[in-house]
């Protein structure tokens, strides 16, 4: 019981901190954010890259969608450069896995 009392507790935390993340979001843009988080998983980079792209100017300071447009970015050749700046930016608000994809970006384009 006790256990499930924390994990609700966890759960609505978090729900509290995505849902104040998604200033400006209605449930259209969380429908398109959820089947890009689909595709990207599926490693269908170039069609997530489409619908993260049209979500960010919803809400620029969202870095959830900042840095999974450059996950989709940096798995399309030919694109990898482009991830580079958005990995950038987030390691600059705090978003611990995009020191990791910053490094390996760099180190793919040869930007040591």
């Amino acid at each position: 019981m006790d256990l499930t009392i924390r994990s609700l507790t966890i759960v609505l935390c978090l729900a509290t901190v995505t849902a104040h993340a998604q200033t400006g979001y209605k449930r259209m843009h969380n429908r398109m954010l959820d089947e890009a988080k689909v595709l990207l998983s599926n490693g269908e980079y170039q069609e997530a890259a489409k619908i993260y792209q049209l979500l960010l100017p919803v809400d620029p300071e969202f870095t959830e969608v900042r840095y999974e447009l450059g996950l989709c970015l940096a798995g399309t050749s030919g694109q990898r450069g482009r991830a580079i700046p958005l990995f950038e930016r987030c390691v600059a608000e705090g978003h611990t896995e995009a020191h990791y994809q910053l490094a390996l970006a760099l180190h793919r384009e040869e930007r040591f």
